[in-house]
This record gives structure tokens, C-alpha cells and sequence, in this order.
């Protein structure tokens, strides 16, 4: 799998490198980087889809608040499939390099926890935001 610009990530190989994103060169383009975007996929169970989102609730959310750069986050499921998207928005570059190592162990929850695959982990610019 491949995410816009930051290289190949897969289950069993997530990597923590986030590339030196020109943002000289996106202005130049007429475009500006808005925020920062990480996103692990997870299969689980469509039963524990509901239990899942509540994990986020109660459970994730209010740590990614203590995280310095957090911005929101937004969850996206599929119930047919039993995929989980979790896209949470960092402020700039440096605040998702930072929020690697903190979202790890909140990463591992949803296996350990909620007994979760995690599919994928991509990172990505946040272009437009409506």
C-alpha cells in the first residue's frame, strides 16, 4: 500500500519517517500544507465495530487531546467489512514526527484490547479541508 508521499507502509512494516515536506515549494504551487493527517486501518469484527468507536470515545480521544500538535480526529467504519479508519489531524510536521512514539501504545490498544488487525498506517498532507 501507499500513501500520498511518505512511502510504502504495510502491516509489519509501519514506518516512522515522515519526509522533508517542502512547504516553500507547495506555496509556490498555490497550495498550502492545512494540517497533518495519520491514519491506521484495522479490521475487527463487525459485532465490536460499536465497542470500538466507544474505545475511541472514552478511551483514545481524550489522550490524543494531551498530545501537544493534536488538531481532531475523524472515524470512519465500514460495517459490512469491519474496517476502522482513524484519521487524526496534527498541526504541523514536527507535531506528527512527535506524536509517533505517544500513539503507539493507543495504536496497540485496539489489537491488544479489542483484539483489532491493524491493516495499515499511512501519513498524509491535509490539502483542503471543507
Amino acid at each position: 500500500m501507499f500513501s500520498a508521499g511518505f512511502g510504502e507502509l504495510s502491516t509489519g512494516h509501519i514506518s516512522d519517517a515522515v519526509p522533508d515536506i517542502s512547504l516553500a515549494a507547495s506555496r509556490d504551487a498555490g497550495w498550502e500544507v492545512l494540517m497533518y493527517a495519520r491514519v491506521p486501518t484495522f479490521k475487527i469484527g463487525v459485532q465490536d465495530l460499536d465497542a470500538s468507536i466507544r474505545f475511541f470515545e472514552e478511551t483514545t480521544l481524550p489522550r490524543l487531546r494531551e498530545i501537544a500538535g493534536f488538531k481532531g480526529a475523524t472515524v470512519l467504519v465500514d460495517r459490512q467489512t469491519g474496517v476502522l479508519r482513524i484519521v487524526a489531524y496534527w498541526d504541523s510536521r514536527e507535531s506528527l514526527r512527535s506524536s509517533f512514539e505517544p500513539t503507539k501504545a493507543l495504536r496497540a490498544a485496539y489489537v491488544d484490547k479489542l483484539g483489532a488487525e491493524q491493516l495499515s498506517l499511512e501519513e498524509f498532507e491535509v490539502a483542503v479541508q471543507v
